[in-house]
């Protein structure tokens, strides 16, 4: 949340900020689009190739094991929600998503 109001004041200086899509609370059909509508983010997005650290990623998570059940309870078990989501924004490849916010 103090990243998100400071990028206000970075924006306000005409220099682009890109906000990333946190997940697993974007997994949530809807999500994203409200937020961006709410904070006014355009519709610019960038979607970078994760396919290459997709695995490394996974490993990452379930460093977290005592949050795991708690934080995917609602998506079911997290490689395959990881898996799933990142193949919606990229398609053929494993991607994450990044939004800008335009200048003011």
């Amino acid at each position: 949340q103090i990243c998100f109001s400071l990028s206000s004041k970075i924006a306000s200086t005409e220099r682009v900020v890109f906000y990333y899509e946190d997940f697993p609370y974007a997994a949530e059909s809807g999500a994203v689009e409200r937020r961006a509508e709410e904070v006014g983010l355009s519709q610019a997005t960038v979607a970078v190739d994760v396919s290459s650290t997709i695995d490394r990623r996974l490993a990452a998570i379930e460093c977290y094991a005592s949050q795991l059940a708690t934080i995917f309870r609602h998506h079911g078990e997290f490689r395959g929600v990881v898996r799933r989501y990142a193949k919606s924004i990229g398609g053929p490849i494993y991607a994450e998503r990044f939004w800008q916010r335009p200048f003011p």
